[in-house]
């Protein structure tokens, strides 16, 4: 049996001052974590695990659970927007994004994320537009019928449209850095949006753009804004197609009916889009608002067909239907020119 090991008093005096050399460097350590909060907790992690950018990935998942929460679904199964968020829910979200940008300036200084770095940041800045932006039904159809963009709501639009080209120029640099990363899709749709709402017209580049999404990739908090985007833009650009992709080929609701007769317009099918317009007009179960817009479809056939004189009267009947400034303008316009 052998003899019991000892130790020299030495040995265990080097242990004990290794122990009380520790004591100080943790204090140290919970007064820097008191007095300068998360800041210095994340400086060290980025210093020590700069790849891991899971906490940026699960701030993002937050914010998106809100949009998940205010998301519009249709009768036809598609979501083309959010409801309006409160003023308080506003300002909750915009300090937490406020604090999510600040986090991710910890990790600036990582070189192997670059293109990560820039998405996460793309995201945070896009999530902050669709507060203040107004994506529904309505401002869909006067997207894709009349060109005019979503309103705006807690914001001016000069403010609006700085923080959408930082949107933009934020996901056209990740997406420069690495085309192939697992949130390019998201990107993608993100720099389309924001060149639509910062450059205010419809580009034939964003038609491209949209196209080139996979719908079955983007993130279910950021899908209401594809259905936004893809429901005008296809409509608009007359790609009866993509727009039936997206819609429930058997849906009857009126938006789907609106949508259908201004792709078939700006497909120049003026026949169909007449029969399907003057079907919407006799449905005495649609909304007004969506029989005098039919009705001035209508109008604006028999203005190129025939001139404007004979596309006035269904401007008139559109507006008996449903008063809008809108077809007052319009009408004026009609009157006095060719």
């Amino acid at each position: 049996m052998l003899p019991p090991r000892i130790e020299s008093t030495r040995v265990r005096r080097r242990r004990s001052r290794k122990i009380w050399f520790l004591i100080p460097l943790i204090g140290l350590i919970g007064f820097l974590a008191y007095r300068y909060g998360e800041g210095t907790y994340l400086a060290i992690r980025q210093r020590f695990l700069p790849e891991n950018l899971q906490l940026l990935e699960s701030r993002s998942s937050h914010v998106e659970e809100q949009l998940i929460a205010h998301s519009i679904r249709s009768d036809d199964g598609a979501l083309p927007g959010y409801t309006l968020f409160s003023e308080e829910e506003r300002e909750q979200i915009v300090a937490y994004l406020k604090d999510s940008r600040r986090i991710l300036s910890f990790y600036e200084g990582s070189t192997e994320t670059g293109a990560a770095l820039q998405a996460s940041a793309a995201l945070f800045q896009f999530y902050e537009l669709l507060l203040y932006v107004q994506l529904n039904e309505r401002s869909v159809l006067d997207l894709a019928g009349r060109g005019f963009l979503p309103s705006l709501t807690g914001i001016n639009a000069e403010t609006f449209r700085e923080k959408a080209r930082s949107s933009l120029l934020l996901s056209r640099k990740s997406l420069a850095m690495d085309p192939g990363q697992r949130r390019a899709d998201d990107l993608r749709l993100i720099e389309a949006v924001s060149d639509l709402l910062y450059n205010e017209r419809t580009d034939p580049h964003l038609f491209d753009q949209l196209i080139r999404i996979n719908r079955d990739k983007i993130a279910p908090g950021l899908k209401p804004t594809y259905a936004f985007a893809s429901l005008a833009l296809f409509a608009r650009s007359g790609n009866r197609e993509r727009l039936n992709e997206i819609l429930d080929v058997d849906s009857k609701s009126g938006m789907s009916q609106m949508l259908r007769i201004y792709a078939l317009f700006h497909a120049r099918d003026y026949i169909q889009a007449m029969q399907l317009a003057r079907t919407l007009m006799a449905d005495a179960q649609a909304e007004p608002a969506l029989r005098s817009e039919a009705a001035r479809m209508m109008g604006e056939i028999f203005r190129i067909q025939s001139g404007a004189a004979a596309g006035l009267p269904y401007l008139y009947q559109a507006r008996e239907l449903h008063a809008d400034p809108f077809l007052d303008e319009l009408i004026q316009q009609w009157q006095a020119g060719p």
